[in-house]
């Protein structure tokens, strides 16, 4: 682990995701405790996937994004990555050459179970399959998808109905051919070798352990923090900032995982989201 007084924050939102949904934590963080300006970065990093990777998208973009985080003088930030931007911020942490001060994973699937690779697999070429030189088209294709997606898989009967329909709007004007690729990509590789890699803290908060692979992620990193945050849905940073702010406050203090909404799994999961 690489300790810095004011640690940097870099978000990684995830597949079909922007900004926007980091927007409470990069506002509640864009100053350090002391005042001065704390270095907070929300990569657009979807947008630097190259089709042409085909599935070693992740491992590529990874690698991509380790080395510009390393020459920017990053090392020591706190990595936080919600869904498949866990996935990335594995993978760029476990690769040696940046050195994060922690990682968070926000309800990502990791690694991904054979039993849900079937799903992401199907998922991906649906998503593909929504790409069209019509702009118009291509968003409500994708937004019919999406809507299917957050509403039957990822969401919870308490989450916020505006606020699903925001998110489901965000992600309709999303890259679908990469969004797929992604999913694709994750549906192909075994990302235990990079859990085991990682050479900082990782903590883990679930939204439902049900659809998380608990038992394998604790087999990779034994001793890791595992906490659920009760009764929302996928998108915790969004449904629950405060939550999720929390966290990120333990982290910048080394302190374990607290707070309230945070409740520490005991039970082990078998299905999994990404």
């Amino acid at each position: 682990m690489t300790t810095t007084a004011n640690p940097p924050l870099i978000l990684l939102p995830g597949v079909c995701c922007d900004a926007w949904f980091f927007r409470h934590q990069a506002q509640a963080f864009a100053r350090c405790r002391d005042g001065t300006p704390r270095h907070v970065i929300v990569p657009e990093w979807i947008a630097h996937v190259d089709l042409r990777d085909g599935t070693g998208c992740l491992q590529r973009v990874a690698a991509r994004l380790a080395s510009a985080w390393h020459e920017a003088g990053l090392d020591g930030a706190i990595v936080v990555g919600h869904s498949m931007g866990g996935v990335i911020g594995t993978l760029a942490c476990g690769l040696g050459r940046f050195q994060a001060h922690s990682l968070l994973l926000l309800d990502t699937a990791i690694p991904v179970p054979a039993s849900r690779r079937p799903f992401l697999q199907e998922m991906g070429t649906r998503m593909t399959a929504c790409a069209n030189a019509d702009a118009t088209a291509q968003r409500e294709a994708l937004g019919r998808l999406m809507h299917e997606y957050v509403t039957q898989h990822l969401a919870s009967t308490n989450d916020d109905r505006d606020t699903l329909d925001q998110i489901i709007d965000r992600t309709a004007g999303a890259d679908p051919e990469r969004s797929g690729l992604l999913l694709q990509a994750c549906a192909a590789i075994d990302l235990t070798p990079a859990l085991q890699r990682v050479p900082c803290r990782i903590s883990a908060l679930a939204a439902d352990p049900s659809r998380l692979p608990i038992d394998l992620f604790r087999a990779a990193r034994p001793g890791a923090e595992v906490l659920q945050i009760h009764g929302i849905g996928h998108f915790v940073q969004v449904l629950a900032p405060q939550t999720i702010n929390a966290a990120i406050a333990c982290l910048l203090d080394d302190a374990p995982l607290r707070g309230a909404g945070m409740m520490p799994i005991a039970a082990t999961g078998v299905a999994a989201t990404a």
